[in-house]
C-alpha cells in the first residue's frame, strides 16, 4: 500500500497543482473530486472497511422517514 500511495500521491498533486498553475481552475476541481471519491473508495476496500452506498441510503430514508 505504501508503493501506492508514493506514486498515486504526487501524481495528483502534480496534476492538481499544474492545472492551477495554467489557471484552468474547474478543471482542477473537475479533476481533484472525483479522484479524491475514488481514493476514499480504495482506502476503504484495502482497509476492509467497504463503504456501501445502499446502507448509505438506507440511512438517509430512514432519517428522513422520521422526520415526518
Amino acid at each position: 500500500m505504501l508503493a501506492f500511495h508514493a506514486w498515486f500521491i504526487p501524481l495528483v498533486l502534480f496534476t492538481v497543482f499544474w492545472l492551477l498553475w495554467k489557471k484552468q481552475y474547474r478543471d482542477a476541481a473537475v479533476f481533484l473530486f472525483p479522484t479524491l471519491i475514488g481514493y476514499e473508495l480504495w482506502i476503504g476496500i484495502v482497509n476492509n472497511n467497504p463503504f456501501i452506498i445502499t446502507i448509505l441510503i438506507a440511512r438517509i430514508i430512514e432519517a428522513a422517514k422520521n422526520w415526518t
